[in-house]
């Protein structure tokens, strides 16, 4: 990622998303979503807890890349629009 689209998306994540997570109800959604990854874990011997959080780990590694490439994909076709 470009240093630019880098800064741009650092902005956007302080300034525009949390308001924007807000106002569509995630934060509410997101904490009935961990409480009920608590009680799921709390089934689990240590080994299946580990096992999990593997694959927890590279689910957000995997979804943070999808989201960077949704904001490029985004922010190229903002630009191209602009030129019309």
């Amino acid at each position: 990622m470009s240093d630019l689209v880098q800064v741009l998306l650092e902005y956007i994540e302080r300034t525009r998303l949390p308001d924007l997570l807000h106002a569509n109800g995630y934060w509410s959604a997101a904490r009935l979503s961990e409480s009920r990854w608590d009680a799921f874990r709390e089934t689990l011997s240590a080994e299946q807890g580990q096992r999990l959080e593997v694959l927890l780990e590279q689910e957000a590694a995997l979804q943070i890349k999808e989201l960077k490439a949704t904001f490029q994909s985004g922010l190229s076709l903002g630009l191209e629009l602009s030129r019309l």
